[in-house]
């Protein structure tokens, strides 16, 4: 047996399953035979994990659930923003409404990507970490959601290292961000004193008597002291409160000895 591809007689290409001896009416224009079939190798297709997930968010079910939970979240998380909510309620929405045939896969990979941009370069201005995360999270799910198009002309494995490169640049990503934030918090927890905070507290010496005003010198400083009791010049003094340009301060009692 062959397959011919030729044209007829009414100019239109068709396809017709001969036997070897017969032969086509018209324009011969490809001949397949099937001579070697016996030894040829057979290639199975295993479908990637991008087909895997699209078959689950394409089941009508899922689809309508994902709705529902991202329509409660959305709220959810404008009553109570900075949980991040809000932001798992839009992709559940998007994902739910190309589950639902409203938006196309191509549409929803675009949506994901642009998405996940926006969230990362958000974080450097928030430093949270919630943003970097869902950011990722999306161009990660983007990217498993990309399906070859035919008029691509791309290969399965040029796929394949699209979204291994997009995965891979998403957890570089997240990684970077994570560990900035992390950095951002240990710094956040450090209370650092300036101005009057700084001097609230500190102890100084006194330049000159204190009787009530006078001049003391503290962290390097030299200051106009007021206390409401004479402090000798030379002594330890305490800096209570700030008044302006004037400090109030106390003498600071010596240690008795054990």
């Amino acid at each position: 047996m062959k397959l011919v591809k030729f044209i007829d007689e009414n100019g239109s290409l068709r396809w017709r399953l001969l036997k070897l001896d017969e032969s086509a009416v018209g324009e011969v224009v490809e001949t397949v035979t099937f001579e070697n079939i016996a030894t040829a190798s057979i290639e199975i297709y295993r479908p990637g994990i991008g087909v895997f997930i699209l078959n689950i968010l394409l089941n009508p079910l899922i689809a309508s659930l994902l709705l529902i939970i991202g329509l409660f979240l959305l709220y959810a998380g404008i009553k109570s923003p900075g949980f991040g909510m809000e932001i798992a309620g839009i992709v559940l929405i998007i994902l739910s409404l190309m589950g639902l045939r409203a938006i196309g896969v191509s549409a929803t990979v675009m949506i994901l990507l642009i998405l996940g941009f926006i969230l990362i370069i958000a974080e450097i201005k928030t430093g949270v970490g919630v943003l970097a995360i869902a950011g990722a999270s999306c161009v990660v799910l983007a990217a498993f959601l990309v399906f070859p198009s035919p008029n691509w002309l791309l290969s399965r494995d040029v796929i394949e290292g699209i979204r291994i490169t997009l995965t891979v640049a998403a957890g570089i990503c997240a990684t970077l961000f994570s560990i900035i934030v992390y950095k951002i918090a240990e710094l956040r927890k450090l209370k650092v004193k300036t101005g009057a905070e700084a001097l609230i507290g500190a102890i100084g010496e006194a330049l000159t008597d204190i009787d009530p005003i006078g001049e003391v010198r503290v962290l390097g400083e030299i200051w106009r002291a007021r206390a409401t009791v004479r402090i000798a010049k030379g002594k330890k003094v305490k800096v209570e409160d700030r008044k302006g340009l004037m400090l109030i301060v106390t003498p600071v009692e010596k240690e008795s000895s054990p």
